[in-house]
C-alpha cells in the first residue's frame, strides 16, 4: 500500500470510516495519519443509529479521535487560500479546502465526492482513496473473517448511508461480502 501519509480525508469518507465504529483501528492498522481540514470537519454531521427499533439521528463527535492521535484537524495557510477559494466556485468548502491542502503540501487525498476526484486529478494530484480502498486494505491487514467485513460494511451502509458507485473498482469486493 503506497498512499502516502499523511492523508486529508474529506468528510464524506471521514463520516463512513466513523460510522464503522472502528476509525481509530483502522487508521492504527493502516498506519494512516488522517488529517481533516476545519472546513471539512464543519460539514461532519450525523449518522443513524437505531435505538429499541427506533431509528435516531446522532451527531458524530470526532474530539475522542483527535484526542487519541488517530485524527488531527488542520487549518489552511495563508498560501492555500487563493486555490480553496477558486475550488470553492465549484465544490463545498470541504473538498475545496482537502485539494488545496493536499495539492499544497503534497498530501494524498481521501475523497468519494465524484466531482472532487475529478478536479484532484486534473489538479495533478494522485488518484483519491475511497471508503472502500481503505476498507478493504483495513479489513486485509486486519484478516477479517467474512461475517466481521460483512457487519463493517453492513454498518457504513446503514449508519452512513454510503453504497459506492458503480465506479468505484472496489464496488464487487463491498457487494461480495454484503
Amino acid at each position: 500500500m503506497a498512499w502516502g501519509n499523511p492523508i486529508i480525508v474529506d468528510a464524506c469518507v471521514l463520516i463512513n470510516l466513523e460510522a464503522t465504529g472502528q476509525l481509530d483501528l483502522i487508521a492504527r492498522t493502516l498506519g494512516l495519519d488522517l488529517l481533516v481540514t476545519e472546513s471539512a470537519r464543519a460539514e461532519v454531521g450525523s449518522l443513524r443509529d437505531e435505538f429499541g427499533g427506533v431509528i435516531q439521528i446522532v451527531p458524530i463527535q470526532l474530539e475522542r479521535h483527535t484526542n487519541s492521535g488517530s485524527l488531527a484537524v488542520i487549518a489552511l495557510e495563508p498560501n492555500e487560500l487563493p486555490t480553496f477559494v477558486q475550488l470553492a466556485l465549484a465544490l463545498g468548502d470541504g473538498e475545496a479546502s482537502s485539494i488545496a491542502v493536499a495539492a499544497s503540501r503534497g498530501f494524498a487525498i481521501a475523497t468519494d465526492d465524484r466531482k472532487a476526484r475529478r478536479i484532484s486529478i486534473e489538479r495533478g494530484l494522485p488518484e483519491p482513496l475511497r471508503t472502500t480502498a481503505i476498507l478493504r486494505a483495513y479489513c486485509g491487514r486486519a484478516q477479517s473473517a467474512a461475517p466481521v467485513v460483512r457487519d463493517l460494511l453492513w454498518a457504513v451502509q446503514q449508519r452512513a448511508n454510503f453504497v459506492p458507485p458503480r465506479s468505484d473498482p472496489d464496488r464487487d469486493w463491498w457487494r461480495l461480502h454484503l
